[in-house]
């Protein structure tokens, strides 16, 4: 799989994204912690709506956030009205930032609410410390090379790399 990866030292998001950052902000969208289940079911559903894939349960989701909650993550973009616009679960492994899903709705689209999402949170990560932030992959199933994704991750100075993936299930 292709992954895109940040490194502290080169991040330079392009102006476009910081404009829609601007625009966000503007449009008094925050940045907020979600509950875990608020993240899942605005994920699941912004997903829903567009044929995307979601591949954690509610259950396997609230679990891994209880089992480890210093390392796993749920924030979202809400608006005057506190509805959620964009939502990201991501976990930290001793100096990455691992950016696991995220996505908006089509009104926060309006707003840009994922690319306020996606700097807020690069930029905490960097402020915390850490040396790279991992914004995923860019394919559907390892197969399907998503070009806009990359365009978009690109976009936020992130570089590609091929790497090696592998499953392991932990229910077992």
């Amino acid at each position: 799989e292709i992954t895109h990866i940040i490194k502290k030292s080169s991040w330079k998001p392009k102006s476009s994204i910081l404009r829609h950052v601007n625009k966000a902000r503007n449009e008094g969208l925050r940045t907020v912690a979600l509950q875990p289940l608020a993240c899942h079911a605005a994920l699941a559903g912004f997903k829903r709506v567009k044929n995307y894939a979601f591949n954690f349960s509610e259950t396997h989701l609230v679990q891994q956030v209880e089992l480890f909650s210093n390392e796993f993550h749920c924030f979202g973009v809400i608006d005057n009205d506190d509805r959620v616009c964009a939502a990201i679960l991501e976990a930290q492994v001793n100096s990455v930032k691992l950016l696991l899903a995220w996505d908006q709705s089509e009104w926060g689209k309006t707003y840009s609410s994922v690319d306020y999402l996606l700097y807020s949170r690069i930029d905490s990560a960097f402020s915390a410390g850490m040396e790279y932030v991992d914004m995923g992959t860019v394919s559907d199933n390892g197969r399907i090379i998503r070009e806009g994704l990359v365009r978009h991750k690109e976009n936020f100075s992130a570089t590609p790399y091929l790497r090696n993936t592998y499953r392991l299930d932990l229910d077992r």
